[in-house]
């Protein structure tokens, strides 16, 4: 990997300084690929002229919003509706441009945007010295109802081209349709005494510790970096159900700011969670889903990659011929795959011994199914399916001899289910579609389903 110097930004205070005094944000337009960066020093926010190298450093950016000048408290303007280029601005931060070419960033407690004709204006809060207002807790808000205390990082979700920003401890959600909620992080006026909101599985619930920055994956992962610059220094990740877990950072043991005896940085090549970081305070996500991670202190960039396996002789009693392998540190289990894709092992990584065992048939399909215990579920179908394959499922085979048969429509699908010669369960659908309609149980008790245009 090869490393190119494309832009270098002076500051005659701070000229030849290998510690610059502010953080510098940056952000990639995904359709065109420019790259932006905020400054906070100058008041300005540039955009790289050529990525590719070869111009002069110090002349390879033009400037896209602000003349320099601080825009003075009460100004209600600061050049609103008028050209980027000629607005003044007030401490420029994060900065995040959506997929219509929209490009918004925080200016102290405002989030202002630059349309594609290079206009300004301010999306969120105002230059009034407003006190900040209380975030509702569990509802959404409209923009022009929330006052902001210290944002500092943007990013935009390429699922439904909404912004999220990072504000002290919480990130907020905002739609195309301006409405304001909380995604991640517990207001400290929302919690109830009593409660641990540290030990939250669900990210609005949960409490965030000194977050530093966030970012998004193409498919709507947010990330959260976290740092006391002692003992936690770690990233969350928000999947896209709303719920919060460790991605990377293991907690330290001792205090990585002020003992000088702490390792706080080791784990490379191994598991994420497992890693040490030492103030991680940016983030940002490759096309592939790699998560890059500035891990400040330990003065390197970290990759974080998805634990995509590779092909490697098994040694949990397959005759030695090349498998795949997946570890789940969290369920502390192995999952072995054979090349055609079929998953044929369970593994527990505490013990080593197999905890599940699956087989098929010359056609692919699963036919057994074992434990460790010698309990096995075995699948039946009728004779041979379209274009030779196997046939339709018709008898499921559980422990003990019990016999659950399969009852199925012309098109393959499950129209009931009976067990000691006993209807369980009886399903109907809606016409064609494939979508279930009606459930009845074994006492006739029915349950109607209902969907809308999507078929949600």
């Amino acid at each position: 990997m090869n490393t190119t110097g494309i832009l270098e930004l002076r500051n005659k205070d701070f000229r030849h300084s290998n510690n610059p005094t502010h953080k510098y944000f940056m952000a990639v337009d995904p359709v065109s690929g420019a790259l932006f960066i905020s400054d906070t020093n100058s008041r300005r926010i540039y955009r790289v002229r050529s990525l590719a190298g070869g111009r002069l450093l110090s002349d390879n950016a033009e400037v896209v919003a602000g003349t320099g000048e601080q825009c003075l408290p009460f100004d209600e303007r600061c050049g609103d509706g008028g050209k980027a280029t000629e607005a003044t601005l007030m401490s420029p931060k994060g900065i995040a441009v959506d997929k219509n070419g929209l490009m918004y960033f925080v200016d102290a407690t405002m989030i202002r945007k630059v349309d594609q004709n290079g206009i300004i204006s301010t999306l969120l809060g105002a230059n009034d010295l407003t006190a900040v207002r209380p975030l509702s807790c569990d509802t959404s808000m409209d923009v022009s109802q929330v006052r902001l205390e210290w944002p500092t990082d943007l990013a935009v979700n390429p699922m439904d081209n909404s912004l999220y920003v990072l504000e002290n401890n919480v990130i907020l959600r905002i739609t195309e349709n301006h409405q304001v909620s909380i995604i991640a992080g517990r207001p400290m006026h929302c919690q109830v005494p009593g409660i641990d909101y540290s030990l939250s599985k669900l990210a609005i619930h949960a409490a965030l510790e000194s977050a530093t920055a966030i970012a998004l994956s193409h498919t709507g992962i947010l990330y959260i970096a976290e740092t006391d610059e002692k003992k936690i220094n770690r990233v969350r990740q928000v999947s896209t159900n709303g719920e919060i877990s460790l991605l990377a950072g293991a907690a330290s043991d001792c205090d990585c700011k002020n003992d000088v005896n702490c390792n706080c940085f080791y784990g490379d090549e191994g598991y994420a969670p497992d890693a040490g970081l030492n103030s991680p305070t940016s983030l940002a996500v490759s096309p592939d889903g790699t998560l890059f991670v500035a891990d400040l202190n330990n003065i390197r960039i970290r990759a974080v990659k998805a634990n995509r396996p590779g092909p490697a002789v098994s040694s949990v009693g397959f005759g030695g011929i090349a498998q795949y392998e997946v570890a789940s540190p969290r369920e502390q289990e192995l999952y072995v795959f054979n090349g055609e894709g079929q998953h044929i092992q369970t593994v527990s990584l505490v013990t080593g011994e197999p905890l599940y065992n699956f087989t098929y048939g010359p056609d692919g399909e699963l036919n057994m199914l074992s434990d460790n215990c010698n309990n096995s579920v075995k699948v039946r179908r009728d004779g041979a399916g379209q274009g030779g394959g196997a046939g339709l499922l018709r008898l499921v085979l559980l422990p003990e001899n019990q016999v659950v048969t399969l009852g199925l429509d012309p098109t393959g699908g499950l129209r009931s289910v009976s067990a000691l010669g006993q209807e369980v369960a009886l399903m109907g659908y809606s016409g064609n579609t494939g979508l279930l309609a009606t459930k009845a149980d074994e006492t006739g008790w029915t349950t109607f389903y209902q969907y809308d245009r999507r078929g949600d």
